[in-house]
């Protein structure tokens, strides 16, 4: 599992690799990172950020607030889910700093 709670990723598209020369198993054998059943291949994953996007349509739009709202006032918001997204900050609750978080992104894309 990786651990990326602690990079703080500006919004946008993003790219983690895992290097399949760094990853060998017991039996000495690289890494399959695109799984066609030969060792040496890099795994990418691909993935995007963007505040207040819940639904990870690459945009902030009456869904997203949709699911904000049903998650308004909520509290033990806690890793790795925060509330479904919507207790943008780690405080553990869903409140006025989560909305005026939201509103800055409202009707964002990319």
């Amino acid at each position: 599992m990786w651990d990326l709670s602690v990079v703080d990723f500006n919004d946008g598209n993003h790219t983690a690799t895992i290097l399949a020369s760094l990853i060998i198993d017991t039996g000495d054998n690289y890494l399959d990172g695109n799984g066609d059943g030969s060792g040496g291949d890099d795994y990418i994953y691909d993935f995007h950020q963007l505040l207040g996007d819940f639904d990870n349509s690459q945009n902030v739009d009456f869904i997203d607030y949709s699911l904000f709202a049903n998650k308004w006032q909520d509290v033990n918001c806690v890793e790795p889910c925060w509330c479904g997204g919507a207790g943008c900050g780690p405080d553990g609750v869903v409140d006025n700093n989560d909305l005026t978080a939201f509103a800055e992104h409202w009707i964002d894309s990319f």
